[in-house]
């Protein structure tokens, strides 16, 4: 399916021709995947990597770090190269032009990039239908200053990005957070923005199920947090990104929320974000072709865990799998899609 990756090392004054010369299907590939941390010059990373391929296409663009045989980086210099000897069929759209890209993609299954620091996409993913996508909303450093796609033959931003590719054997979503709360109704609210919960401001009714008071909320404790959307006998988790002190309300990071649905509050757990990894691998075979998105949120500097859970992975995995970190994940079960937070999406070929 893919066939190698690479970590730069940061005083690498070569760093592209390294990336490049570690691949050993260099010359017969036919285009590539190139992600890259923030801290690189994006324009000069893909310009030089072209240069050294022959100009064959790169589609990609920024990420948080890197996941592969050799271990999991971030917060430095990392860049991860996939090359591929199939043909490709990809489109790069102006992030607006939602529809565009789903009728385009069509009944086919894709890998799907987006600006996490772009235009709102928030509805495309949720009103797509019997659709196979799996995907990123991308992004450079873990304080939301950076993000840049590689579209092909240019660095952009703003840009819908989807790559064709054949349906991955065997796919798992693990989740990194659990349900804390009974159901709720939400009662007012629409989109990224929930108004109330049964009944009472959204805000206040937060407030009282944790028994804090708003200033504590505002700390450390509300970037645990989320709403949880039933989701393929689950529930998706979309982070509370911002509280509206004036309104009572909440602002979701993702998620698509209507009035009368049922949601549950839910928290971190790094426990249950290793067992359901666990649980999952168990599905997936060693040494054959893997890609692995991980919300950046599930890594040891931002979680706080002990471990690397993506160490776990790549051990598990072995020699033939590639992955990066992700502002926001996108997953497809039974025909559904969901840009979630806090998950790892794993996808094989066989």
């Amino acid at each position: 399916m893919f066939n190698a990756s690479w970590s730069l090392q940061p005083d690498s004054r070569l760093a592209a021709m390294d990336l490049v010369r570690h691949q050993p299907f260099a010359a017969s590939a036919r285009w590539g995947m190139l992600f890259a941390s923030g801290f690189h010059q994006p324009q000069w990373l893909f310009s030089e990597v072209r240069r050294l391929l022959g100009d064959k296409p790169l589609f990609g663009g920024s990420c948080c770090g890197i996941i592969t045989p050799a271990g999991v980086d971030y917060g430095g210099f990392e860049a991860l190269l996939l090359l591929f000897d199939s043909p490709c069929d990809s489109l790069c759209l102006p992030q607006q032009d939602q529809q565009g890209l789903l009728n385009w993609i069509g009944n086919d299954h894709a890998l799907c990039f987006f600006d996490l620091l772009g235009s709102p996409v928030r509805d495309l993913f949720d009103s797509a239908r019997h659709q196979q996508l799996q995907g990123a909303a991308l992004l450079g450093d873990f304080g939301l200053r950076t993000s840049f796609m590689f579209c092909g033959d240019k660095v952009a931003n703003d840009c819908l990005l989807a790559i064709k590719l054949p349906a991955p054997t065997t796919m798992a979503v693990s989740h990194g957070a659990i349900p804390i709360s009974d159901p709720l109704t939400i009662t007012a609210g629409q989109g990224g923005l929930v108004q109330s919960l049964d009944g009472q401001p959204a805000l206040d009714c937060l407030l009282a199920l944790l028994g804090q008071d708003e200033a504590k909320l505002r700390g450390s404790l509300l970037h645990q947090l989320s709403l949880g959307q039933p989701w393929n006998n689950t529930y998706s988790s979309h982070m509370i990104a911002k509280l509206d002190s004036q309104s009572r309300s909440l602002h979701l990071g993702t998620g698509q929320f209507e009035t009368g649905q049922k949601v549950v509050l839910m928290s971190r757990s790094v426990d249950s974000t290793w067992q359901d990894t666990r649980m999952q691998l168990a599905a997936f075979g060693k040494d054959k072709p893997s890609f692995y998105i991980n919300c950046a949120g599930r890594t040891a500097a931002f979680s706080g865990a002990l471990q690397e859970e993506s160490e776990l992975v790549r051990q598990y995995l072995g020699r033939e799998m590639a992955g990066i970190f992700s502002g926001a994940e996108l997953a497809s079960l039974n025909g559904q899609p969901r840009l979630m937070n806090w998950t790892g999406v794993l996808m094989q070929w066989s």
